[in-house]
């Protein structure tokens, strides 16, 4: 199962150059979490081959599937919210409970979503990392040899992420989505 999470989190580093945060405490609390119809169809990158599709799930939620250029999809459910004057998505490893490890991780992109056109980019890890290795940010988190995991609460997530909403190094590849069915 390891395997499977490395895998995806080695998908979204090719999506988005850099690997994302990731978390075990959600972004946002129920009552945070908004629907946007806008958001549902299918999205296709100007970068690259991938095609994002969003469907509604449940009340407010929304299941995003990636499909690479080589035909793979990556399945993830996704949760919006805004904190301050911007506007996050909170993804987690969607599909089969048993597709992925026992303790699925959240990962923050940042988004400015127009009627025809998605900005997106991820909460860059590797910034993260230098971040807190000098001290300039605090907080909670858990780290082995290779990677790093935030342990901070809801509360505490929210901060950081508000306090560097603006700053380009915190989401430094922003990809550039277009809608493909109008």
């Amino acid at each position: 199962m390891k395997r499977v999470l490395c895998a995806i989190i080695v998908g979204l580093c090719v999506l988005f150059p850099g690997c994302p945060v990731r978390s075990l405490s959600p972004l946002f609390y129920n009552g945070e979490i908004v629907f946007d119809p806008t958001l549902i169809g299918t999205w296709e990158s100007l970068e690259s081959s991938e095609t994002f599709m969003f469907e509604k799930w449940g009340n407010k939620k929304y299941i995003m599937m990636v499909k690479g250029k080589d035909g793979d999809t990556t399945v993830y459910n996704a949760e919006l919210g805004k904190l301050g004057t911007t506007w996050f998505l909170d993804l987690y490893p969607g599909g089969k409970r048993n597709d992925y490890a026992d303790m699925p991780t959240h990962m923050i992109a940042r988004m400015d979503l127009g009627k025809d056109t998605m900005r997106m980019a991820m909460l860059e890890g590797d910034w993260m990392e230098k971040m807190i290795e000098s001290g300039k940010l605090t907080i909670s988190h858990w780290r082995n040899n290779r990677e790093m995991v935030l342990t901070a609460s809801t509360d505490e997530l929210q901060r950081v992420v508000r306090q560097y909403a603006d700053d380009e190094k915190a989401y430094p590849d922003t990809s550039v989505l277009v809608r493909q069915n109008k």
